[in-house]
Parts: structure tokens; sequence; C-alpha cells
């Protein structure tokens, strides 16, 4: 009931995307259509573009919807300006659409070379965030207490004989449990559950000292975890200050990191 201020507009637009990112897709234009009053009749048009573009992923995602309507919107708002980025800062989340657009742009009525355009830049994008509004991974049904130990083992590059001599199980037991953490996991082989396994964080990798979310044992309350600060109501870490010397005179001297080039 109360009018959006400058600051609220980019709280719904960053809530969107969460709500997008978990796949809440009816939620998020649900948010998002308290802005498109607000910022039509104000003419925010780098606002519009923002909405255009996360109703059309939302739509796309969700099946609901036409999500081409949207994009014909956003594209004509930033052909109108000469914007590219305000559309191609969503990298990998938009790339999808830009290509289907691309290929019925005819159908559309969009400008190839606007789209050309886009794409590049979206690729860009996405190879410096290529999860940026990904949806949740993870395994297709949660593995039971036995299979995660097996597949800690199978990270430790132990033998079916050596998984069932460690846990005391038998080998047709074993290799039952292997395959059905490779189905769960949509991996064919042993070596792909592994790097799987790390990438989830199912599992302690060792070399590089990364923290699983459940193999408890490998949980370091020793290591220092520095200042951090409430925002979201999420703890977030602050960065670490870098310490400056100092001459005799007084005059502080950068360090090598600090200056700029």
């Amino acid at each position: 009931s109360k009018p959006l201020d400058f600051l609220n507009r980019y709280i719904y637009k960053t809530v969107s995307q969460v709500l997008i990112s978990e796949c809440r897709y009816d939620e998020a234009l649900r948010l998002m259509s308290t802005l498109s009053e607000y910022v039509q009749s104000r003419d925010i048009f780098i606002d519009f573009i923002n909405y255009c573009v996360l109703a059309a992923i939302a739509t796309w995602r969700s099946n609901k919807g036409d999500w081409k309507v949207w994009m014909v919107r956003a594209l004509n708002m930033a052909k109108r300006f000469g914007y590219v980025r305000t559309i191609s800062t969503y990298g990998a989340a938009v790339l999808p659409l830009l290509m289907e657009t691309q290929r019925q742009a005819e159908e559309m009525g969009a400008d190839p070379g606007q789209v050309s355009r886009l794409i590049k830049a979206a690729r860009v994008q996405a190879t410096f965030y290529p999860n940026f509004m990904a949806g949740p991974s993870g395994p297709t049904e949660p593995l039971t207490d036995t299979e995660l130990q097996v597949l800690r083992l199978i990270c430790r590059d132990k033998s079916n004989a050596e998984i069932g001599e460690i846990l005391s199980i038998k080998l047709p037991t074993v290799k039952t449990h292997v395959s059905h953490i490779l189905a769960k996991l949509d991996v064919s082989r042993r070596s792909q559950a592994a790097s799987e396994a790390r990438r989830l964080h199912l599992v302690c990798d060792a070399r590089r000292g990364s923290s699983p979310r459940l193999a408890s044992p490998c949980l370091s309350t020793d290591r220092p975890r520095g200042p951090r600060v409430s925002y979201f109501g999420m703890m977030w870490p602050l960065p670490p200050f870098r310490r400056i010397p100092f001459r005799s005179s007084g005059t502080p001297k950068a360090s090598p990191a600090d200056q700029i080039p």
C-alpha cells in the first residue's frame, strides 16, 4: 500500500532474483508485479527493462505464460536508448532466451543485430558468473547414511573390495550402493561421482581444505573467520583490513598491492 522508494526497488529486484534461483517462480512474478505500475508510471526505463527480463526468465523456466512478450518489451526499450549492459548483465540466466530469440527473430519482430550484440555481451558475462541465478543443484534423491559412507571412500580411491572390508558389508551390496550413488548424482563413472561429491560439498576435500555439509568430522573449528556483519538477515564476512607501513617522516607508504598501475 505504501509507495516504493528508491532503495525498495532494488531490494525487490534482488529478492526476485533469489526467488527465481530457488524455482519459486509464482512468488517472484507476484513480487515483481508490485513494481510494474510504479516503474511505468514514472518512466524509470532501466527498472522497466530489469522487470521485463526477470519476468521473461521466470515465465521461461516455469513454462507459465508467454516469455516472448516480456522479452520483446525489454528489447524494444533497450534498443530505444541503446542499452546493452542492462540485459547482458544477467549473463547465463538470460542467454538461453536470447539464443531462442535469435532463432525466432523474424516471428518476434526482434532486431537480429541487437540480439547478436546482446548474446555476445551475455556470453562474456557468463564466463565470469556461470552459475548466476542458476537453479538449485544436487542429487535427484537424498543419499542414505550408508551411501554417504561409501561415497566418502570412493573419494579416497578405495576399491569395492576395500569398501566392503572397511564397512563390513558384502561385495554385491557395495556394488548396489555404488550404482545407486551414480544414479542419484546423475553420473556414469566413479571419478565423476567423486568430483560431483566435492562440488556439492557432500564430502570433505582434504586437498582443498573445504568443509562439507554432511561430513562433520572434517569441520574445522580453529580456523579464523574474521569479522562478520549482518545484512538482509544473513551473516557476511568483512574484507580484512590491509596494514600500510609508515615511513619515519610519518607519510604513509602504500604496499605494492595497493598501488594503481
